[in-house]
């Protein structure tokens, strides 16, 4: 986990947040009878049942040889599922700008907050580590979705830390989470609107390796969301990322990368 006193490349504080805001073509020539006889016409039929007969065949011999693992799967290997998963939220604080606010009142209200940004961060990790359709093609594009302009050009230069990678899919065969936990303080406005929410989130999964080594990732960061149209997204970050190989060998090491804005 990441010191509260951590200094965050690129964050703002809570004052400085509350203050920034003609040639005859082919089908002429088919489509005249005179250029076509009836025997051309029936040949086609004669050939297409024919070759549905062969597959029936072949299909048939694949069932009463091998049953149905006989038939081989067209397209390669299904997709595997995309795991459950959800963060759990161990603590919330409402941070008030306002001495004139009931501590009571505010924590109601920065729990519907925190379980809103919770939302976001459970989806932003699932799609940046846990759905098959996006680390097997090494595309994230409904993680981006998730931050604002500024911060989801920087997160897309940070994919290597913020996603599984764009290289997973040749390195894993699945990924599966372990348990993910979230902390989140809620800083309101004078009129005790909910203005800001920083999420810290620590969360652990592991790469089934096609090399039959196993990584163990532990993603630690904290995420500042802000309401942009409407909708809580991220507007900066900063996120360590720690691998450590799963293997038999005395030589495997962990690797770190970091990740900020």
């Amino acid at each position: 986990m990441l010191p509260a006193d951590a200094p965050l490349h690129g964050f703002l504080t809570w004052v400085r947040l509350l203050h920034t805001r003609s040639a005859r073509t082919i089908c002429g020539v088919l489509s005249d009878g005179r250029h076509v006889s009836r025997s051309s016409r029936v040949k086609p039929a004669y050939l297409i049942v024919g070759g549905v007969g062969v597959v029936v065949a072949v299909v048939l011999g694949l069932v009463l040889l091998g049953g149905a693992d006989g038939i081989p799967i067209i397209g390669g290997s299904p997709e595997p599922p995309t795991p459950e998963f959800a963060f759990e939220v161990s603590k919330v604080t409402p941070v008030s700008t306002s001495l004139e606010s009931k501590h009571q009142e505010l924590e109601t209200r920065a729990r519907e907050a925190a379980n809103q940004v919770d939302d976001r961060m459970n989806a932003l990790y699932s799609g940046a580590f846990l759905v098959p359709g996006n680390w097997l093609n090494g595309s994230y594009d409904d993680v981006w979705e998730l931050f604002d302009e500024g911060a989801s050009a920087e997160a897309r230069s940070q994919v290597e830390t913020l996603t599984a990678g764009t290289g997973a899919g040749d390195a894993f065969e699945q990924i599966l989470p372990e348990r993910g936990v979230l902390k989140a303080k809620v800083l309101f406005d004078l009129k005790d609107e909910p203005f800001s929410v920083v999420a810290v989130a620590r969360l652990k999964k592991v790469g089934t390796g096609k090399d039959a080594q196993d990584v163990r990732m532990t993603s630690r960061g904290q995420f500042i969301f802000q309401k942009v149209d409407g909708d809580w997204r991220v507007v900066s970050f900063k996120v360590l990322r720690d691998n450590e190989v799963q293997s038999t060998t005395p030589s495997a090491a962990p690797s770190a990368s970091e990740s900020s804005s």
